[in-house]
């Protein structure tokens, strides 16, 4: 798993970066009460895409335009 997110370093830090922000942003809505915004569920799903990117592959590594 370590090698893969190497590997895609651009797309890991792009979904890395997206769940810490969201998780961020959830701590600091939760500091400072303000939970009944609506901005949960984006923060819920910026987390489900950043997984998302962290489980990507890019089509240059494998089954792309490089031979192997």
């Amino acid at each position: 798993m370590l090698t893969k997110i190497l590997i895609n370093w651009k797309t890991s830090f792009a979904g890395l970066a997206a769940i810490l922000t969201a998780l961020g942003d959830m701590f600091t809505q939760i500091g400072t009460g303000n939970i009944g915004s609506g901005a949960i569920e984006k923060d819920i799903l910026a987390i489900i895409v950043g997984a998302g990117l962290l489980a990507a592959k890019d089509s240059n590594v494998t089954g792309g335009t490089k031979p192997q």
